[in-house]
This record gives C-alpha cells, structure tokens and sequence, in this order.
C-alpha cells in the first residue's frame, strides 16, 4: 500500500527547484535577479525580474 500525501492525488506532480535571488544594484537597469535549477543538478535558467521568474514557475505548473 503506498501512502500518499493528503494533498496529492495518484496523479500530481512533484518538482523540486533551488531558487537563487539577489538584488544587483550595479547594474545598469537596477533590480532583483533570479536563478533557478531544477533539482539540485540541473541546467539553471537566468531571470532578470522576479515576475519572468514566476511566469516561468506558473507556466511550468500549468503544464503539469
């Protein structure tokens, strides 16, 4: 018998990201950075605002 979490149905998704941000306020255009790698291994992708980032994120969820 496998136990599922109560939030998880037998069909959900799971992903796990390590998510970088910083402010980089010697920029030429001034403002929060991101990065994010799926699972602790994978190819980072580079953001230059915090909302391409989520964007991103959401987009990913709704493909899920």
């Amino acid at each position: 018998m496998t136990q599922q979490h109560p939030q998880e149905g037998p069909r959900s998704a799971s992903h796990v990201y390590v998510l970088r941000v910083w402010h980089d306020g010697d920029a030429a255009l001034p403002g929060w950075r991101a990065t994010l790698r799926e699972d602790t291994q994978g190819d980072a992708r580079h953001f230059a605002s915090i909302d391409d980032c989520l964007e991103y994120l959401y987009g990913v969820l709704l493909r899920s």
